[in-house]
């Protein structure tokens, strides 16, 4: 009897301390270094309201046609244990990070999903887009329209947005340094899509009203070129966390005319 309360009492104690779902302790593949310069800010909520609107981003005031900025875009979702096995705990904290470019390896990539990776140019004074998104048809509402003394109700079909969206604008900052702006929404459709009843006349119809769940990081700073930019800190409905990954590099314009031309 002695023995029984003994274990009870231990097993009570280990769910208290959490030690019953904590993960195997593992150093990370890649050791995340914190961006301090980088001015950062995070947004989320439930709301009836559609998003994936267009992302404020600092606009430059410097011009220089002759440069033009290739910049990649990497969206990588994985598991909580995936993704601390990538990047540590810093992997679920919001923040801006950043590592060495040769560091970013298949062996790396492969312990998520890669959801995307585009790649874009962008000059100077103005912003790249990158969108990832489904549609999704709901029945909004219903159109009420009368001829011959009958009305005829018209169901009226709006489509819903969800998905991820970056938006990005950069420049020079010195030498083999980039100062960029970005803007990072994802949106999820709470299903099932939540109903509800109406009566119009005596008839009763049924129309949806979609629950967006909505995340959203703005950042700007600068950063070099042979570093890699690491967004962290949305985590989806299902547990998943989502990472961003931008490098860019700069690329001169030759717009001279050849000889005899």
């Amino acid at each position: 009897m002695k023995f029984l309360t003994a274990m009870i009492v231990a097993v009570v104690l280990c769910l208290a301390t959490g030690c019953a779902s904590r993960p195997e302790a593992f150093e990370p593949m890649a050791e995340l270094a914190p961006e301090s310069d980088f001015v950062l800010s995070y947004s989320g909520g439930l709301s009836a309201r559609q998003l994936l609107d267009d992302l404020p981003v600092r606009e430059s005031t410097q011009s220089n046609p002759d440069v033009v900025y290739a910049v990649e875009v990497r969206f990588l979702r994985a598991g909580p244990e995936g993704a601390r096995r990538m990047f540590g705990d810093r992997a679920i904290e919001i923040g801006a990070s950043s590592l060495p470019a040769s560091h970013v390896t298949e062996e790396l990539l492969a312990q998520g999903t890669l959801v995307s990776a585009p790649r874009l140019s962008v000059f100077e004074n103005q912003s790249g887009t990158v969108r990832v998104s489904n549609e999704i048809a709901y029945v909004s509402g219903f159109a009420i329209q009368g001829e011959s003394a009958r009305r005829v109700a018209d169901p009226i079909v709006d489509i819903a947005h969800e998905g991820l969206l970056v938006e990005l604008s950069v420049v020079a900052a010195g030498e083999s340094k980039l100062s960029l702006s970005v803007g990072v929404a994802m949106s999820e459709i709470v299903r099932p899509i939540q109903s509800q009843r109406v009566r119009v006349y005596g008839a009763e119809m049924e129309i949806q009203v979609p629950v967006t769940y909505t995340q959203q990081i703005s950042a700007s700073g600068e950063i070099s070129e042979d570093r890699v930019l690491v967004l962290t800190g949305i985590i989806g409905r299902d547990n998943a966390i989502y990472t961003v990954l931008i490098s860019g590099r700069r690329t001169s314009i030759d717009e001279s005319t050849p000889e005899g031309k």
